[in-house]
């Protein structure tokens, strides 16, 4: 193992940093992405679906966006 790029520590160049907790293991991050997404979705004019939180619908077109995947029979609302 070595020193990231950029971090190199000059009094001791023969240390690395040992992680507890991995970054993207956090039981908050997929809240916390959805609440991003969500929120951004929303300001664009989409409205989450009653049945499925998870898919969004713009009612004046046909997109619909479920997870990260985009559909849409145009291509100005992709």
């Amino acid at each position: 193992m070595e020193q990231h790029p950029g971090y190199v520590s000059n009094s001791h160049p023969n240390y690395v940093c040992k992680l507890t907790n991995g970054l993207y293991g956090l039981k908050q991050a997929p809240r916390a992405w959805y609440g991003k997404i969500s929120q951004y979705l929303q300001f664009c004019g989409y409205q989450a679906s009653d049945s499925n939180p998870s898919l969004f619908v713009k009612k004046q077109g046909s997109l619909h966006l479920v997870g990260l995947i985009i559909t849409s029979n145009d291509a100005t609302d992709i």
